[in-house]
C-alpha cells in the first residue's frame, strides 16, 4: 500500500511542501480554491517565486503531484 496525502491549499507553504513531499515518492493530491491558481501549478508554474518549485512541479506535476479545486476529487481516488 502506498502512502497519500493530501494539502489543503496551495499558498506559498501548502505548494513549497507538496512539491518537496510529492519530490520524495509520495502521492500528493493539493487542493486550492482559486481555479486559476489551480490551472496555473497544472501546467508546473508556480503563482509566486521560492527557488525550485517550478523545478520540483515539472519533475512531478502530473505524476507524484495532482491538483484540483474540488475536494471531492481526492476522495474518490
Amino acid at each position: 500500500m502506498s502512502s497519500k496525502i493530501c494539502v489543503i491549499g496551495l499558498g506559498f507553504v501548502g505548494l513549497s511542501m507538496s512539491t518537496v513531499i510529492a519530490s520524495k515518492g509520495f502521492k500528493v493530491f493539493g487542493v486550492e480554491v482559486d481555479k486559476e491558481k489551480c490551472s496555473s501549478i497544472g501546467k508546473a508554474k508556480a503563482p509566486f517565486f521560492e527557488p525550485k518549485v517550478n523545478d520540483l512541479l515539472e519533475k512531478t506535476i502530473g505524476n507524484q503531484f495532482e491538483v484540483t479545486s474540488n475536494l471531492k476529487d481526492v476522495t474518490t481516488k
